[in-house]
């Protein structure tokens, strides 16, 4: 397509829009439809297979993290945990390959619907009636992933998705940060790296500790949360500041974030728990905190979490008056969007030289400068 650019009494001239090499291309036996979403990492792709005529979702690495060892790392661990992953929760995953030009690309399920974040954008938060299916059929996911012995390690609402109605069926996207456990205890490679989004991290994640699935409850404690008072647990001017309180502070209580709040004490209970900073005082699986969350709603078990709580109790919410339409953000799967926060070295290292520095500065100051 072409770009037209000028003023009035000018001669105009015209930049060629660079063209995705991609489109209308067949990799493997996928055609390239259209680009659906684009992300800091990677490219995401409708495309059709050639022989059965379904459509698929495919992720591709951006060229020119090609040679960068961190993003390749992390999309080989997508695909092996998508691979390893089939749940009703879990987006799926087909395939793992390359490009010709050596790019590894992801083929997944192509998923028609809206991301938790952009739902939380257009209406603020949830009503409990929507919130607790919706947060039911996360947890569904969650502990067949832990069942595997696979950690998320950035549980957000960017990745989880709800897709459109009829379907209405909750799915996990990206487990390109999972962590996987060998046997009954962590792999500890990585001790002592933060990895995550800073306003969904445990305390665990920010120390860079031994980390286990009870890590990814307090992520989505931390969603719940937001979802269901339309503020984030910890906000801060700096990501430092955001996990230090993940650490230190306890989260405010409902009523105090939300005058109105119309959350049942039995829900916001659970939410808190989730939010303990010790593991030991979270509940200690996906399971039992699903088990929890249902009787707080006095649903039926196998009720909660199917396609048509979740449908039903979404349908009709009331919008935001911020101007977002219904469509916005729908259709799209998540293209990787902020990758995380990789901090070394320790973060404790980082608050005792701050803590140190602001006492000789105190002490300065009350004494004068040396003579």
């Amino acid at each position: 397509s072409m770009i037209r650019i000028g003023m009035s009494g000018q001669t105009k001239f015209s930049i060629e829009e660079p063209v995705d090499p991609l489109l209308g291309q067949t990799v493997s036996d996928y055609e390239i439809m259209e680009l659906i979403g684009a992300g800091g990492w990677s490219r995401v792709y409708k495309a059709r297979h050639k022989k059965d005529d379904d459509i698929y979702a495919i992720k591709v690495l951006h060229s020119h993290l090609l040679f960068d060892k961190e993003s390749l790392i992390r999309f080989e661990r997508e695909a092996n945990s998508g691979v390893s992953l089939s749940h009703a929760n879990i987006c799926r995953v087909f395939d793992y390959d390359r490009l010709a030009t050596g790019q590894p690309y992801i083929v997944m399920e192509y998923l028609k619907g809206e991301s938790l974040a952009s739902i939380l954008k257009r209406r603020g938060k949830l009503a409990e009636a929507a919130a607790v299916p919706t947060f039911a059929a996360c947890l569904d996911g969650l502990q067949a992933a832990h069942d595997k012995g696979i950690v998320h390690r950035d549980v957000k609402p960017a990745n989880i998705f709800i897709l459109d109605a009829p379907d209405s069926s909750v799915k996990l996207l990206d487990f390109g940060m999972a962590k996987i456990i060998v046997g009954t205890q962590p792999d500890l490679t990585l001790t002592g790296t933060a990895f995550g989004t800073v306003q969904y991290m445990s305390p665990e994640q920010v120390l860079g500790q031994a980390i286990d699935g009870r890590s990814d409850l307090y992520s989505l404690g931390c969603v719940m949360y937001e979802a269901l008072t339309g503020k984030k647990v910890f906000e801060g001017a700096t990501a430092f500041g955001v996990m230090d309180q993940h650490v230190r502070a306890a989260a405010k209580v409902f009523r105090d974030v939300d005058p109105n709040t119309r959350i049942s004490p039995a829900v916001e209970q659970l939410v808190m728990k989730a939010l303990s900073k010790e593991a030991t005082d979270r509940f200690q699986s996906a399971g039992e905190m699903r088990a929890s969350l249902v009787k707080c709603a006095g649903d039926d078990v196998a009720q909660v979490g199917s396609a048509a709580s979740i449908g039903g109790a979404l349908q009709g919410l009331p919008e935001t008056a911020d101007g977002h339409n219904a469509t916005a953000g729908k259709r799209q799967i998540d293209g990787g969007g902020i990758i995380g926060t990789r901090l070394q070295p320790h973060f404790s290292w980082i608050l005792l030289v701050a803590v140190l520095a602001l006492a000789i500065v105190s002490v300065f100051i009350a004494t004068g400068p040396l003579k």
